[in-house]
């Protein structure tokens, strides 16, 4: 998905045809309900596991690639994965927690969804769209954890409001939530309700927090940023943070930093 949006402000034709040759190696293996598949041996193609909703991961990058086919593609897959979203139970966006749900599965519908509505404006899109929020947030922190005083989080003051726990398996929070900043705001646009974008802007304030400005900075170097904030006692005590800067952490932070600005003139409910 990211790749095709890069590539129509930059276009190059040898990125382009790998990026379609990935759609269309996914489009032949679709089932006829649907279903895109879970897991695909790398080597032969096959589809190892039909589990789990992680399919939705595509039909973003399907809907925006232009062509009726894929747009076709991503309208099948959406009505059978909208099973999931009607269900409450959206799982296997993240390979490590495959039949569990997790944030990660509630950010790959919402983009999903919005990118379909975005296409075709189909009520049914937004109405499926509004619906996957309302179960991502579930694992969101509406309230800020006491940390002890002397750990790293403790003597920061990090708050809590805003982050995701990751999952029921991986207990520490995390910035993902940002990947999908503008499709909230944009729910909201086309609902004329702020609730969403203000969630969105919420964690955005959040991960703004302990952003080191220089070297030495929160025991880090300038710019690096974590993927782990340990808010309970899970794989290590509360109140620490894994000394461990992540790409796709500093990624999702940069990109929702450009969505707002690029919307900061938009009012988070549609004008009358």
């Amino acid at each position: 998905m990211f790749l095709l949006r890069a590539l129509r402000l930059r276009p190059e034709p040898g990125w382009l045809a790998a990026a379609r040759s990935n759609l269309d190696a996914m489009v032949a293996r679709q089932r006829p309900d649907g279903n895109l598949g879970t897991l695909h041996h790398a080597a032969t193609g096959e589809v190892l596991s039909w589990s789990g909703a992680s399919g939705l991961t595509w039909v973003a990058a399907l809907a925006e690639a232009g062509e009726e086919h894929y747009l076709r593609a991503a309208e099948r897959a959406e009505e059978y994965y909208a099973a999931f979203v009607d269900d409450e139970f959206v799982y296997g966006a993240p390979e490590d927690v495959d039949f569990a749900p997790t944030s990660e599965d509630g950010y790959a519908a919402v983009i999903a969804y919005m990118a379909l509505h975005r296409r075709t404006g189909e009520r049914r899109w937004l109405d499926l769209a509004r619906r996957a929020p309302d179960s991502m947030l579930t694992f969101r922190y509406s309230y800020n954890v006491r940390f002890p005083p002397r750990s790293p989080l403790g003597v920061y003051g990090f708050a809590t409001r805003g982050a995701d726990q990751a999952s029921p398996s991986n207990q520490h929070v995390h910035a993902y939530g940002l990947v999908c900043t503008a499709e909230l705001i944009e729910l909201s646009q086309a609902l004329g309700d702020p609730y969403y974008a203000e969630r969105a802007h919420e964690t955005l304030e959040c991960f703004r927090q302990l952003l080191p400005a220089a070297d030495g900075d929160v025991n880090a170097y300038r710019g690096m940023i974590t993927e782990r904030y340990y808010q309970t006692d899970c794989f290590q005590p509360k109140g620490m943070y894994l000394t461990l800067s992540h790409a796709w952490s500093a990624g999702v932070l940069l990109l929702a930093c450009e969505q707002v600005l690029a919307r900061d003139r938009v009012p988070l409910v549609a004008e009358s």
